[in-house]
C-alpha cells in the first residue's frame, strides 16, 4: 500500500492535533482531533479496499455525509446567537434528512452519492462565507493569533470545498470527452486540494497552540454573537 502526498498531509495533521491536545488543549483540538483520526483511518482502507467497490464505495458514502455532518455543526458552534445556531441547526437537520434519503432510497449505498456531495460542498461554502461575515462585522470579535488560527481552518474549508464544486463540474463536462483523461484530472485535482486543507489545518493547530501560550488560560471558545 503506497501513501499518497496528501495521506500523508492527513496524518501529520492528525498527529499536530494529538500533540497540541495533550500540551495545550484547546476547542479546535478538541473538535478535530478524533474527527481526523477516523478520517485516516477511512482513508487507509479505502486504500486497502481500492478493489473492492462494495466496501470501499458504502464505507465513504457514509463517511463523505457524517464529514459534511460534523464541519457544520462546528461552524454552528461559533454562534452564541441562538436564533442564528437555531436557522443554521435547522439547515443542517435537513441535510441530514437528505443524507440518509439519498443514502438509502435515491442514489443508494452501493452508488456514489454525488447528489449528497454537491449539497454538502454548497453548505460547506455558505456557512464559511457567513462565518466569515460575522468575524468582520464585529469589532474586536477575538485574539488576532485565535482568529488566524480559525481563520486558516475556514480557508482550508473554502478553498477545498468550492474547489470540489468545479471540479465535479469539470469532471461531468470533460467526461463527455475523454473520460479516461478527466478522471486522471479529477484524482489530481482533489488530491492538491486535500493538501491544502489539511496543510492549513496543521498551521491553524501550531498557531492555536501558540495562542493558547500567550493568552494564558482564557477560553478558547470561538464564539460569534
Amino acid at each position: 500500500m503506497i501513501l499518497s502526498v496528501h495521506n500523508w498531509a492527513e496524518i501529520v495533521a492528525a498527529v499536530t492535533s494529538s500533540v497540541c491536545l495533550i500540551i495545550r488543549p484547546t476547542v479546535l483540538h478538541k473538535w478535530f482531533n478524533l474527527f481526523l483520526w477516523v478520517t485516516v483511518v477511512v482513508e487507509l482502507v479505502g486504500k486497502l479496499t481500492a478493489t473492492m467497490p462494495g466496501v470501499k464505495l458504502p464505507m465513504y458514502n457514509v463517511f463523505n455525509g457524517l464529514e459534511f455532518l460534523v464541519y457544520l455543526f462546528f461552524m454552528v458552534s461559533l454562534y452564541n446567537s441562538k436564533k442564528w445556531q437555531q436557522a443554521f441547526s435547522l439547515i443542517i437537520l435537513l441535510f441530514g434528512i437528505y443524507f440518509s434519503v439519498n443514502l438509502f432510497f435515491l442514489q443508494g449505498i452501493y452508488t456514489y452519492n454525488s447528489n449528497t456531495h454537491t449539497a454538502g460542498c454548497v453548505l460547506i461554502v455558505i456557512f464559511v462565507l457567513s462565518v466569515f461575515y460575522e468575524m468582520y462585522r464585529i469589532e474586536n470579535w477575538t485574539h488576532s493569533i485565535q482568529k488566524r488560527s480559525l481563520m486558516a481552518v475556514l480557508c482550508g474549508l473554502l478553498v477545498f470545498y468550492s474547489g470540489n464544486l468545479v471540479n465535479t463540474a469539470l469532471l461531468n463536462y470533460l467526461s463527455e470527452k475523454d473520460p479516461a483523461q478527466a478522471i486522471s484530472l479529477y484524482k489530481l485535482v482533489n488530491h492538491n486540494l486535500n493538501l491544502v486543507l489539511y496543510l492549513l489545518f496543521t498551521l491553524a493547530f501550531i498557531n492555536e497552540s501558540f495562542h493558547k501560550k500567550e493568552a494564558g488560560n482564557q477560553g478558547a471558545a470561538v464564539n460569534i454573537d
